[in-house]
């Protein structure tokens, strides 16, 4: 008698979505193309799997279509004080904030682009307007890339200015007020009332993120590390890509800042509190962002 053990299953799950991938839904029963997605999604967020292997599983989810419940959560921070950089020197957010669980997706990203979004110039600061028509952006610097370019990847090779052009597309479509999240903000969601050191606690924990610890070198679909949200429940903070927020570095107003990790970070420079900062037409392979907007 032949056992089949859960490795066996995990194991069968990714060739059988692989499966899926060239036949199609026509070419297979509706319970068993629902059974075989189940199981892909089980895969791509079992903690004790390789990350390659639970990688796969999500880029097949990706490629068939599938998209988290989830997807477009904002999730509520309160406001008040928290513990805030290095130092852990108390500051307080005066407003309540949404932020969005997830960094923005390629497949989200996509909606904007089909929408208009490189040839609609009311979106875009007057600054983002002239670099893109300077440069010619039509789409984000490695969309044709296929390490990055899946629909449950976060998009990359995105500059500050469309980061805040898709929120600026997002705030008129939905009628709520998307921007990106300022560096307090980001931090006070990734540190919780505890002022947390990773976004889960105190202890690194590489199967909690997406960094150079994993072993990828690329970047993974948004739900594959949901042990590594934030008391909010905001996921992704620490690793995958680093986000872009709204503040400056200087008074000169040349550099924007980022925060969190990236895949191709050490757990270091994961930590809630690391900040680095580029000028906001830059366009990296590990930086992305996520929308927020203030409750009132």
């Amino acid at each position: 008698m032949m056992i089949f053990t859960f490795y066996d299953f995990i194991k069968n799950a990714v060739l059988a979505g692989a499966c899926l991938l060239n036949i199609g839904a026509a070419g297979v029963e509706k319970s068993l193309w629902d059974e075989i997605i189940v199981a892909l999604e089980k895969t791509t967020i079992a903690v004790d799997l390789p990350p390659a292997t639970r990688r796969d599983a999500g880029i097949i989810l990706g490629e068939l279509g599938w998209l988290p419940v989830d997807l477009d959560t904002m999730l509520p921070v309160a406001n008040g004080a928290f513990l805030y950089g290095d130092e852990n020197k108390h500051r307080s957010i005066r407003d309540a904030f949404e932020i969005a669980k997830y960094p923005v997706t390629n497949g989200q990203f996509k909606r904007f682009m089909i929408t208009g979004g490189y040839g609609t110039e009311r979106w875009w600061s007057a600054e983002g307007w002239k670099r893109r028509t300077e440069e010619a952006w039509e789409r984000p610097l490695y969309w044709e890339d296929r390490r990055f370019n899946n629909p449950l990847q976060p998009v990359v090779g995105v500059s500050f200015y469309e980061a805040e052009a898709y929120c600026n597309w997002l705030k008129e479509l939905t009628g709520r007020d998307y921007r990106l999240p300022t560096e307090e903000e980001w931090e006070k969601a990734a540190r919780g009332e505890k002022g947390n050191t990773y976004p889960w606690g105190r202890d690194f924990e590489q199967r909690y993120a997406n960094t150079i610890e994993s072993g990828l070198l690329t970047t993974t679909p948004v739900m594959m590390y949901p042990d590594g949200k934030s008391d909010d429940k905001v996921v992704d903070l620490c690793g995958n890509v680093s986000e872009w927020t709204d503040s400056w570095h200087d008074k000169d107003k040349e550099s924007k800042m980022l925060r969190g990790g990236s895949w191709g970070f050490i757990q270091e420079f994961a930590r809630c509190v690391y900040r680095r900062w580029f000028i906001p037409g830059d366009r990296r392979f590990y930086v992305g962002f996520r929308c927020s907007r203030t409750l009132k």
